[in-house]
């Protein structure tokens, strides 16, 4: 689904807009999907090739991994917020209240879906 979703977005992205907001967006085709590639195959075909080449040690990779994924979420989120820090500034308000009620409902969905399994 996920690999799908991404293949069709060039798509099916100025679609939802033109139905949505009413205007057309033009999307290049050829630079987004290079973008999808640097961004989704090239680290799925570098984690194959380092769990292939690093065979023996991949446990001890797989117990640590969790911990640098962490740093890189927590690095990236604080980046975002540094760069649109004067814009967080103005709507902090909204932004805290829309972001709380995005994370209640991901927790909801979740404890629904995990109570009808």
């Amino acid at each position: 689904m996920t690999i799908t979703s991404t293949l069709i977005a060039p798509i099916v992205t100025p679609l939802l807009i033109l139905y949505i907001g009413g205007a057309w967006v033009d999307v290049q085709v050829l630079p987004m999907m290079i973008t999808m590639v640097k961004v989704i195959i090239v680290p799925i075909l570098l984690g194959a090739v380092i769990q292939y080449v690093c065979k023996s040690h991949i446990n001890t990779l797989t117990s640590i991994s969790p911990i640098f994924s962490m740093i890189a979420i927590i690095l990236l989120i604080a980046a975002i917020i540094a760069i649109n820090k004067d814009k967080l500034l103005v709507s902090g308000l909204e932004t805290l209240i829309v972001v709380g009620i995005h994370n209640i409902l991901g927790l909801l969905t979740r404890l629904r879906c995990r109570s009808t399994a």
